[in-house]
């Protein structure tokens, strides 16, 4: 898997994750969309973690074997 294939389909994982967490808040039906939030606030740590991870020489491969997994899910 290149680098720029890589590059690409990380991008395309966190616009897919922002995008089920957006249609979460739509089916929030909690006081001020408090599990929505609540969701948010953890989630972007993690991923801010695992793209900063990603770019680590170590693990690459294993950033790569989640997006493999991600495009086997979507098939």
């Amino acid at each position: 898997m290149s680098a720029r294939r890589t590059a690409d389909e990380t991008r395309e994982l966190i616009r897919s994750t922002a995008l089920r967490l957006f249609r979460e808040r739509g089916n929030d039906d909690s006081e001020g969309s408090r599990r929505t939030r609540a969701l948010i606030d953890g989630a972007a740590p993690v991923v801010g973690r695992l793209v900063s991870l990603a770019r680590l020489p170590v693990v690459p491969g294993a950033a790569q074997d989640v997006l493999r997994l991600v495009a086997a899910a979507r098939a």
